[in-house]
């Protein structure tokens, strides 16, 4: 958080029609339902940070497809739940590096 202020009250969310809110890390499960991260810049510091989860609506996929494809979301979700955890973890390291 660049801002002191943002670092005691939180961050400051976009204000106005012009402004928009960003969809990110859209994944499906294995039921076919679309999930969504919602992200928002802070019209204080500037920084990009996550406001809440959204389910987006699906669409049905064909019978023969639908095993294989919730099959590859799943493995792909669980990889990038890894890298997630991986990124914490350096970044806690080069916090006590420094």
């Amino acid at each position: 958080m660049n801002s002191p202020v943002c670092r005691i009250v939180g961050h400051k969310l976009p204000q106005g029609s012009d402004k928009y809110l960003e969809l990110r890390d859209v994944k499906i499960d294995g039921t076919g339902q679309k999930h969504a991260r919602l992200f928002a810049k802070c019209e204080r510091c500037g920084e990009s940070y996550h406001v809440a989860n959204v389910l987006l609506p699906t669409q049905k996929l064909q019978p023969d497809i639908e095993g294989k494809f919730s099959q590859i979301n799943t493995i792909l979700w669980e990889v990038q739940e890894h890298m997630r955890e991986i990124k914490g973890i350096s970044g806690r390291l080069e916090a006590q590096t420094e």
